[in-house]
């Protein structure tokens, strides 16, 4: 279920993400493995000629947690929600004890 969140907020489906946030047994800090593009960009610096620009999309995987998918996109109120459900999470750690 914590990859099904993971792969969600990877997707934008906020939907889905919220839904998995309802189950009391996802965990909001998962590191997941996804592919993410990045672009690479690269100035030649020509003498007489104009400059020319290399740009180069390139995918990777990497493990990441859904938190940071969802900053890294931009997703506004998802991050919110995220980091209400890590909290929560943290308070239950804390006050268990």
């Amino acid at each position: 279920m914590s990859q099904r969140l993971v792969d969600a907020v990877h997707h934008g489906d906020t939907d889905i993400a919220i839904e998995c946030l309802s189950n009391p047994s996802v965990d909001v800090n998962f590191i997941g493995t996804v592919l993410l593009k990045s672009k690479t960009t690269e100035i030649e610096l020509q003498d007489e000629l104009p400059h020319r620009v290399n740009s180069v999309y390139e995918e990777f995987k990497t493990e990441v947690t859904a938190l940071f998918l969802a900053s890294h996109s931009g997703n506004l109120s998802l991050l919110r929600k995220l980091l209400v459900c890590n909290v929560v999470m943290f308070l239950n750690i804390v006050f268990a004890f």
